[in-house]
């Protein structure tokens, strides 16, 4: 019973979801299909990277995850394949693979697409790709290396300093930021510390939303390790003017003898 998980920005007021899921359903009718989202921002990798990467590892061993993102985004853009972590996994050429996975899969592998454009033969292309990995079958096609990379977007880590970015924005309207625990630590030793991005300072971090009032603004680091600027029931993202790419401080300051 294959497990196939769906990612993309096709949204759900259309078609594209719902047919691609009787496609495959009716292709491979033991198939389970779980949907990580389709709300990612049209055409945006940073966005779905960031979904998708901190997702697909809870599934188990020999997964399918199709992840349909900016799929009109190049001209004749190529579909890849990689068997990854005991995982399937099939990406656009577009960039996104070199983002969800610190070190890229070896043997990415091109699929054929029929010689037309990856937006009109996805669901054709999918399905046949879902019926060979329910049978077990190879994945065939040419393993190239040329494929296209980002430059993600890390933390700058310095003696007294972090800078990081907001790279999501979920759907609290709480702005998530690539500024992860383990560095904080690594850089404070124990020291007082000021965060700050626009006009807006914090000199400490919360350990919940409720340790607030409602209205109010706070930092925390997230169940996912990340640091977090956040309004008790409110849109701190909205409200705050942040967005992705929103430069983000943390200064560390000296210890008093």
């Amino acid at each position: 019973m294959p497990l196939i998980t769906l990612t993309s920005d096709f949204g759900w007021r259309d078609h594209y979801i719902a047919s691609l899921k009787g496609a495959i359903y009716t292709a491979v009718p033991d198939a389970t299909i779980v949907d990580i989202s389709h709300e990612v921002i049209s055409h945006n990798n940073i966005d779905a990277a960031f979904i998708f990467k901190n997702t697909y590892h809870h599934f188990p061993p020999q997964s399918i995850h199709f992840v349909a993102v900016d799929l009109a985004g190049r001209d004749k853009m190529r579909l890849l394949y990689a068997y990854h972590e005991q995982m399937h996994f099939i990406f656009p050429d577009n960039g996104l693979i070199s983002l969800v996975f610190q070190t890229l899969p070896s043997n990415i592998i091109q699929i054929d697409t029929f010689g037309f454009p990856l937006f009109i033969t996805y669901k054709e292309v999918f399905v046949g790709i879902a019926q060979k990995l329910a049978k077990n079958d190879p994945i065939e096609g040419a393993i190239v290396s040329d494929v296209k990379r980002f430059m993600p977007m890390n933390t700058m880590l310095y003696a007294d300093m972090i800078k990081g970015t907001v790279v999501y924005v979920d759907n609290f309207d709480n702005a998530i930021t690539n500024i992860n625990i383990s560095d904080f630590e690594q850089v404070q030793k124990d020291r007082n510390f000021e965060i700050s991005f626009g006009r807006n300072r914090f000199i400490s971090l919360a350990e919940s939303y409720a340790s607030v009032p409602e209205g109010e603004k706070l930092c925390l680091f997230n169940s996912i390790g990340l640091l977090e600027i956040a309004i008790n029931k409110g849109n701190a993202a909205s409200l705050l003017n942040l967005k992705q790419g929103s430069q983000v401080m943390i200064q560390f300051l000296q210890k008093q003898n």
